[in-house]
């Protein structure tokens, strides 16, 4: 038994002898030694350990990190990268932004990299951004571009902005837009973002910057959109939240009862200003909310109107729940509150959940009812 346990020792201690000098074996290996070791090794971590040991062998890995970058597996790709972040090299920087451009299967990898030394990249970097015609790239190239950008990226961008399509003019807009690092100050370029208010595509872009960014002193800017008669969803749905933050209860009420004028022409905005403005009260808002529990176009609409005439606490309600306490559920999304139900949840208000379990629909639609139905109990006993 001695023996077993004397063999056991040995082969422990060997195997702790020979770990160090395997590992100092690889370290003074060659490159091409390295390289064909990545290509050997099944495992994505150790080909990432082994990058990095080539990387560290300077000027004679070019070749092989080269190889790795074009390599068809994505695990010797990230190998390559993991190589290129332990020296500096002008072409394979520039392979390693290629790969970010058009390689998905690297991205978190080429991304690090690319912002790293982006100031090193920055010149590139807008060359192919100006070429790239894919929506869906851009904006994955604009997510790592500074903040804030550096003066000749604040030109590109604007001139994104002046001369680019649609897509473009957006990405443009909304990189510049986003929050400034420095607290508590106002936007560098707030100026030019409020600009475009007259804009016709870009109204939205610079609504929501002000929206996010201003206070309430902006409070008009948003009044002024929801008394035009042309403005259209996006643009009310804004300004409600708005109203919401920065309007008095009489702001309120007044945007409130104005949609609800209107009963059955904008059933988005109607829906919003219902999840919107929960404690908001007055007899023309209760009469109307009874009339689209009893007659609005969708499920979803009728009952969000119940359900606000429950604050109300009184039997001139009763009437205006004998519709929604007898229904059935309808499993199906409103898709004419599809927009609307968006924002809602943009917003952060506990409104109908556009979910895709249908289960989960019904559920939703039961507890309601429910709550509904002792409501409607409690005002027959009142």
């Amino acid at each position: 038994m001695k023996m077993f346990y004397y063999y056991l020792n040995f082969i422990a201690i060997v195997f702790f002898i020979q770990l160090p000098i395997g590992l100092i074996a690889q370290k003074n290996s060659s490159p091409e030694s390295i390289y064909q070791s990545i290509l050997k090794e099944p495992g994505l971590s150790e080909k990432e350990r082994l990058g990095n040991l080539l990387g560290k062998k300077g000027n004679p890995s070019f070749d092989f990190t080269m190889k790795l970058l074009k390599d068809e597996s994505y695990w010797n790709r990230i190998a390559g990268i993991k190589s290129a972040n332990q020296s500096s090299n002008d072409l394979i920087d520039k392979e390693i932004l290629n790969l970010f451009v058009t390689d998905h299967m690297t991205t978190s990898e080429t991304k690090e990299f690319v912002v790293k030394k982006f100031p090193k990249f920055e010149n590139e970097f807008i060359d192919i951004y100006g070429e790239e015609s894919s929506e869906l790239k851009k904006r994955q190239m604009a997510d790592i571009i500074p903040n804030p950008p550096s003066q000749k990226m604040m030109l590109f961008l604007k001139s994104e902005i002046n001369k680019g399509n649609q897509s473009s003019r957006d990405i443009a807009f909304n990189t510049i837009a986003r929050p400034s690092n420095l607290k508590g100050s106002i936007h560098p370029e707030d100026t030019f973002l409020r600009s475009f208010l007259n804009d016709k595509s870009l109204r939205i872009n610079s609504l929501e910057y002000i929206q996010k960014s201003g206070s309430n002193k902006d409070l008009k800017v948003f009044l002024d959109v929801l008394e035009k008669d042309d403005s259209n969803f996006s643009e009310k749905s804004i300004s409600l939240r708005a109203v919401k933050d920065w309007g008095t209860l009489q702001d309120q009420l007044k945007q409130y009862e104005n949609i609800l004028k209107n009963l059955y022409g904008d059933d988005a905005s109607l829906y919003l200003a219902i999840q919107i403005f929960p404690d908001i009260k007055s007899e023309f808002l209760r009469k109307n909310l009874c009339k689209v529990a009893l007659g609005g176009a969708s499920q979803e609409l009728r009952i969000s109107a119940s359900m606000s005439l429950i604050l109300y606490d009184t039997k001139e309600n009763l009437d205006c729940f004998e519709r929604i306490v007898q229904e059935k559920v309808d499993p199906s999304p409103p898709t004419s509150l599809r927009d609307a139900i968006a924002v809602v949840f943009t917003f952060g208000i506990a409104g109908f959940k556009m979910a895709n379990d249908e289960n989960k629909r019904r559920v939703d639609f039961f507890t309601r009812q429910e709550r509904i139905r002792e409501h409607l109990k409690y005002l027959k006993q009142k």
